[in-house]
Formats: structure tokens, sequence, C-alpha cells
């Protein structure tokens, strides 16, 4: 059984949930689908920004950046997309970014950033996990003082993922040293790659790679028009941006992004798997589905 268990997802079986929707799925179904079409015939870049620009990167934002979807247009988009096996951006971290931005950003701010991030011209990082402030997230000590036309910010993060290929970072700083930890805080937009005094280093895993990182401020500038929303506000847009990140931690593959990318490093064997390794990774895989 482990055996064809295996065989059959390398050959892209996949176990897909579904549940019964309304009548009026269907004329939300018709109008999907037709939006749909003209991205079949785009290549890769260009699809991805039709997409982005028709919604479907997060249909459950507002418009214009999604589609105001409800629950039955959303579930209807995410079978039309596969249908059509189409793929709008995943922003990964955006997905936390965006809805922030939207709920607590200017209107400079949403032009600025909002196009790049749905289409994936800007990758983001987040900036929140120091030391000793991670569990106790309003503990931290990072500071940031008003200068002339911004903020210096000084200070250290870290388990920083996608650092290195990031574009722009989320930075919790605080800001009021003596108001209550959870209220001297503020949320500010970090130029990765432009920004002076700012040191990337990479934290070294005993396998030998490096998904995290350690982020070092050394009077990093930072211009008033990348603080998002006032002083000390920081908490309550950390608070959105946590709440967007357990949301977009879901996958829509029944074995989990985990499970993928066994099966992603399982079709680079040359020859493909033998018997046993085939029996121990349907074994896996039988484990995956069962707790999906």
């Amino acid at each position: 059984m482990e055996r064809r268990v295996a065989g059959l997802t390398l050959d892209g079986t996949r176990r897909v949930l579904s549940i019964d929707l309304p009548p009026e799925a269907e004329q939300i179904r018709a109008d999907i689908r037709a939006e749909l079409e003209p991205a079949k015939t785009l290549e890769s870049a260009a699809q991805t920004s039709y997409l982005a620009e028709k919604g479907y990167t997060t249909p459950h934002l507002p418009a214009p950046w999604g589609k105001t979807a409800d629950a039955v247009t959303q579930l209807v988009i995410a079978e039309e997309l596969r249908s059509a096996e189409l793929k709008p951006h995943d922003m990964i971290i955006g997905n936390w970014v965006v809805p922030t931005l939207i709920a607590h950003g200017n209107e400079d701010q949403l032009a600025r950033f909002l196009p790049g991030s749905l289409c994936g011209d800007i990758v983001w990082c987040q900036l929140f996990s120091e030391p000793g402030a991670g569990s106790d997230l309003a503990g931290l000590s990072t500071k940031a003082v008003k200068v002339d036309g911004g903020w210096k910010l000084q200070g250290q993060k870290v388990w920083t993922s996608m650092a290195r290929v990031a574009d722009w970072g989320i930075c919790l700083a605080r800001t009021d040293a003596d108001a209550p930890k959870h209220k001297g805080l503020s949320y500010f937009l970090i130029d990765i790659r432009n920004s002076e005094g700012l040191d990337i280093r990479p934290l070294r895993e005993i396998t030998g790679d490096a998904l995290f990182n350690e982020v070092f401020f050394d009077d990093v500038f930072v211009p008033d028009e990348c603080l998002v929303g006032e002083p000390g506000d920081g908490w309550k847009l950390a608070r959105t941006t946590l709440a967007n990140e357990r949301v977009s931690l879901s996958n829509d593959s029944s074995l989990g992004s985990g499970g993928e990318a066994l099966l992603k490093l399982a079709a680079t064997i040359p020859g493909g798997l033998d018997a046993e390794q085939l029996t121990v990774l349907g074994s896996v895989l039988c484990d995956a589905q069962s707790g999906g």
C-alpha cells in the first residue's frame, strides 16, 4: 500500500477537499471563469501581474487590492484557479504586511508598496523578535530616536527569515522608553537593500543551511514617511500583522509544504526511488494525509 501511495503522489495525485456550495455560486463561477480566461495565454510575469491587478493575489481583501470576496466567492476562486492551473503570486510575509498597511497605512504608503507586493516586485521580511524579546515581544529593546526628517534605529533582531532576499522589512522599535512597554512601540518600514548601518548575518544550522538571520541596526535612518500610523501605535499594528500571519500559514496542499518539498526532492533522485525508498516515502505521505 505504501508503495502505491508513493507512486500515485509522485505522479501528481492529491486529495482535494471541497464542500457543497449554494446555487448562487454558479453565477459567481461563470464570472470568475470568464475573468481568468485571458490569463491562460499570458507568460509567467504578465500572468502574475494580470492576476494581481484583478485582485486574485488576495481576493479576501477589499478592492482594489483584492476582490472583497466573501467565503463562497473565495472557495469558487480557489476552485477555478486550480482548474485553470493558475497560481497568483504568494507574497509569503507580504501576506501579513499588506493587510496591515491597508488597515493602518496612509494613501502614499498604499500606493508605494501594495502594487509591487501583490505582483512580487517587493519581497518582505519581518523584524520583530529579538534575543531578549521573543515570547514577550512587547519587551523588545531596539530603539528609534527622532531626528530631523525621520528616525535612527539602534538594536538587534533575530530569527529573521528572508532578510537576505527581502527588499523591505517591517520593524518594531521602541520610540518612548518611559511609556508602558506595550505603548512605547512604533512600526517602521525598513529599506533592506539601501539602508546604511544595517548588517544581516546568517544563522547557520547543524544541517549547514541558514534559514534565519540576525539583523543589526547601527544608527539606521528611517524617513518619516516609513513610519506606519503614529508613534506609539506599534503594538496595535503588530497585533494586526500577527493575526494575519496565523491565517496565511495554511497550505492548500493536503500534504503541507513539508510534504511537497519532500516530493520535489524525491523527484530529483537519478533513476527514481527503489522499493524500500518508495515504502518509506509512502508511509510518510500516509501520515501527512492523515494529519492534513
